[in-house]
């Protein structure tokens, strides 16, 4: 039984891995400019497994430490 629970957590580990490239893929730069706070920008700027795609949104934001934290996005 142990050894089923393991085998069950391990895969799901690698599932999030895997897809994990795409999070936060599906922010328009609508809903970013006009819906979010700064400070849920600058997570999500800061977050490594960030979109390109959102991190180019943000990179021409307002906000001088939202552009920073995506210019320090390794994923950027």
């Amino acid at each position: 039984m142990r050894k089923f629970l393991t085998s069950i957590l391990v895969i799901s580990s690698i599932v999030s891995v895997l897809n994990a490239g795409d999070k936060y893929a599906d922010l328009t730069a609508e809903y970013l400019n006009n819906g979010v706070s700064v400070e849920i920008k600058r997570i999500v700027a800061s977050d490594p497994q960030t979109d390109h795609k959102t991190l180019e949104i943000l990179f021409h934001d307002k906000d001088l430490k939202v552009r920073g934290n995506v210019v320090a996005n390794p994923n950027f």
